[in-house]
């Protein structure tokens, strides 16, 4: 048996990282994939202010997590789209859905187009990010929110004060699957009394 980087036997990992693929698709729950090109590796940088920086949750999972959360997603296991993250929050079908009633929330992407990414050149007041320098092909070239275009190649045309509070009801529907898989789990008494008599 070959051993993992960390001394973990290699094939335990993997049946690890298995076993997460299924949890989470049989809960019909989704992840973050945006930690993919970096891994928890981060969190051991000797420079504290670069560890740091990298805390989020979900956590960034080690390598050979993420290679089994991949093969999930293209085995067509996983969602990560906008309308599995709307059943999630329990906003579907206002949100997540392009359809009459709905919000006309959309962002188009441009597959072909590239762009570097950097802290400097974002819309938002930051001073640090954790993909800074890569370069990405796909962009965001347009956003509607609301059924007016917000953000249009680099020009930003929102409007302070015209967001809205979302109600977030509770219970969404993946809450029922989450009680089966604990009640399946639940532990039971062991009845040694009986047994000994």
């Amino acid at each position: 048996m070959t051993e993992a980087a960390h001394g973990e036997p290699a094939q335990q990992g993997a049946a690890d990282a298995r076993r997460i693929v299924v949890d989470i698709a049989g809960l019909g729950l989704t992840f973050q994939t945006a930690d993919a090109p970096i891994d928890d590796s981060v969190y051991r940088d000797p420079d504290w202010d670069v560890a740091a920086a990298h805390v989020m949750s979900p956590p960034f999972r080690a390598r050979k997590h993420q290679a089994a959360l991949w093969r999930g997603l293209q085995a067509g296991m996983l969602q990560t789209t906008s309308t599995n993250a709307a059943k999630i929050f329990n906003i579907y079908p206002r949100k997540g859905s392009i359809s009459v009633g709905a919000d006309a929330d959309i962002a188009i992407w441009d597959t072909e187009r590239e762009r570097t990414i950097s802290k400097d050149t974002h819309h938002q007041n930051v001073d640090f990010n954790i993909f800074e320098g890569m370069t990405v092909k796909g962009i965001n070239t347009t956003t509607i929110s609301q059924g007016k275009v917000v953000y249009h190649d680099g020009d930003v045309r929102s409007e302070r004060g015209v967001g809205r509070y979302i109600e977030r009801p509770t219970f969404a529907p993946y809450f029922a699957a989450m009680e089966r898989e604990r009640a399946a789990n639940a532990p039971s008494a062991v009845d040694r009394v009986s047994a000994a008599e």
